[in-house]
């Protein structure tokens, strides 16, 4: 068994019970005398759980068997004490219902239910994310900001790009909170539409053109969107009822690099991320700007990120994961550095990176 499933355990943990009542009604048999009674057990499990009944005084013994290569025995001691918390229950009300019951300790309990969740932290919940990127331009414009490959670009220079680009979008009729659809590989690029369009107001919605053409019109149509970005990388949907533009051609008409004024509420919709609708048609998840920043400042805290750091943005656009790998290191004075996707799909090259 072990060599056939290559060295895996097919499980770890075994209970063994003993019909203890048998036995001890034997012993009540005139003709029958039990005269020695050994038990010898010897497995590889992880973790072993023995009970012993002595039939003569009605005695329960639990013992536990362990690797401690394993288990500490802070770990074994907490085990135990639940299979003695399950005695107890048990023997106080036999007719109740598990579900009824708690195995964990008041402090357990405290732990899991008020403890683990105090994860109140203070960040700016009265911006929005673009602002916060303007100020950190100003503070190191000069610092890298994103790296794709052989290009990168300075917090400075992405500042401005991304201006242009917003710019030209106002200029364009988009409105607050405007489902704005974004359809083009991970790129620099695609870092300029993410910022610009939050700078102008609207609602980033992101889309893979590698999905099925039937996905896509779906999406476009659920979410009533009207403007549609891209590059040169990929051919323009035809539909007529749509603004298409590309994203380079947008930035070179739009002279003017200076930062906009805010277009965007806190509360306002930063983005829509849409399921993979594998339970039927494909549903959409609203996040607001200061959700999202809660996010981006988990992230950060978690990670205890600072400007010396580095975040790779390998994730597909269409999961949530992506925006925190696009922007929580910009939001320090870190660099964001995008794996494209040919790079992504060649696992060798890319630990290698």
């Amino acid at each position: 068994m072990k060599q056939e499933r290559q060295g895996a355990l097919l499980f770890e943990t075994v209970f063994n019970y003993t019909h203890f009542r048998v036995l001890k009604n034997l012993t009540k048999v005139e003709s029958i005398d039990v005269m020695e009674m050994n038990t010898v057990a010897e497995t590889e499990f992880i973790l072993r759980a023995e009970y012993g009944l002595n039939i003569y005084d009605d005695e329960v013994a639990l013992t536990l068997h362990y690797h401690a290569n394993v288990f500490s025995r802070e770990q074994i001691d907490a085990i135990g004490k639940y299979y003695l918390k399950t005695l107890q229950l048990m023997s106080k009300n036999p007719l109740d219902r598990y579900e009824h019951q708690s195995l964990l300790s008041e402090k357990e309990q405290e732990q899991l239910l008020e403890k683990f969740n105090e994860t109140e932290t203070d960040y700016p919940d009265n911006r929005c994310f673009h602002e916060l990127f303007q100020d950190q331009a100003q503070r190191t414009p000069g610092a890298t900001a994103v790296i794709c490959e052989n290009e990168e670009l300075s917090y400075n220079r992405l500042n401005l790009e991304t201006n242009r680009l917003a710019r030209a979008l106002v200029n364009r009729g988009i409105k607050r909170e405007e489902v704005t659809a974004v359809i083009m590989e991970r790129s620099i690029e695609l870092l300029f539409a993410i910022l610009a369009i939050f700078k102008a107001g609207g609602t980033y919605l992101p889309m893979d053109p590698n999905h099925p053409a039937e996905r896509t019109e779906t999406i476009l149509s659920q979410s009533n969107c009207r403007l549609l970005l891209t590059d040169r990388l990929i051919g323009l949907p035809a539909e007529n009822h749509r603004d298409v533009f590309v994203i380079d051609s947008l930035i070179q008409s739009e002279s003017d690099s200076s930062n906009l004024p805010s277009r965007a509420a806190p509360q306002d919709l930063a983005y829509v991320i849409y399921t993979s609708g594998s339970t039927g048609m494909p549903k959409g998840a609203m996040i607001e700007h200061r959700g999202m920043l809660n996010h981006l400042y988990a992230k950060i805290n978690q990670l205890e990120l600072t400007h010396t750091d580095s975040i790779v943005q390998n994730a597909t656009q269409c999961f949530d994961i992506s925006i925190w790998q696009f922007l929580s290191a910009l939001t320090v004075g870190g660099q964001t550095v995008i794996y494209p996707h040919n790079l992504v799909m060649e696992p060798k090259r890319f630990i290698s990176r």
